[in-house]
């Protein structure tokens, strides 16, 4: 968002994609050396006098504030003593705390990586209805072998698996009130609404934004 090219995931192009969901504290901690020097250092490198730099992929940010870490504790440690100090606390805060970029509005977030989801492959939203991949797995959308998740943005595998969800639920609706076929006794625009919110369920009043919405789109004369 707000680039002129999609990512290419060049940051991760040296490690296998998780297969499970992961909070980013989790990724962080597999794929930097701040815990583990033998790690990847994609997210953070440490450097051969034990001291991190995460500036080298761009997190400046996170270094500006290790940085201060590493300024702070020179009064109580040194050497090699100090750099592991600094690492140590680096590693709680992150964890723990870091409430992300002074830009960043999260809604009820509690601080720390390990209270984030890290936006992997599988932990990503796909197709003009921003499907989240686990949720299309959940629905149905069957694993094949060398499928990979972005195929959830091509039109002729979003739209049938989409179509097919949203008419299942359709005929819930209908055997449920026992509808007749011209009969709809709650009202059209109504039995749409409800078959759409099946689609998120999460958001208070879905069906309704998306039968609102629908209508900015009408056939032009």
């Amino acid at each position: 968002m707000g680039v002129d090219e999609p990512p290419n995931h060049q940051n991760v192009r040296y490690i296998s994609y998780p297969k499970s969901q992961l909070n980013v504290w989790q990724m962080v901690n597999k794929y930097s050396q701040l815990k583990d020097q033998s790690n990847f250092s994609l997210y953070g490198k440490r450097l051969s006098n034990g001291k991190m730099d995460f500036s080298r992929y761009g997190y400046t940010p996170i270094q500006k504030i290790y940085d201060q870490f590493l300024y702070d504790l020179r009064l109580d440690y040194r050497g090699d003593s100090l750099y592991k100090a600094a690492r140590d606390t680096m590693a709680i805060f992150l964890k723990n705390k870091w409430m992300g970029p002074e830009n960043l509005q999260l809604d009820d977030f509690e601080g720390g990586l390990k209270n984030l989801t890290a936006q992997t492959r599988i932990a990503s939203s796909y197709g003009y209805m921003q499907l989240w991949y686990v949720t299309a797995t959940e629905r149905g959308y069957k694993i094949k072998n060398n499928r990979s998740p972005e195929e959830l943005n091509e039109t002729e595998t979003f739209f049938p698996f989409a179509m097919n969800f949203h008419m299942k639920n359709l005929k819930k609706i209908k055997d449920s009130l026992n509808l007749g076929t011209n009969n709809w006794k709650e009202g059209y625009e109504m039995i749409w609404q409800k078959m759409f919110h099946y689609w998120n369920p999460g958001m208070d009043n879905y069906g309704e934004d998306i039968a609102s919405y629908s209508l900015k789109f009408e056939p032009q004369k």
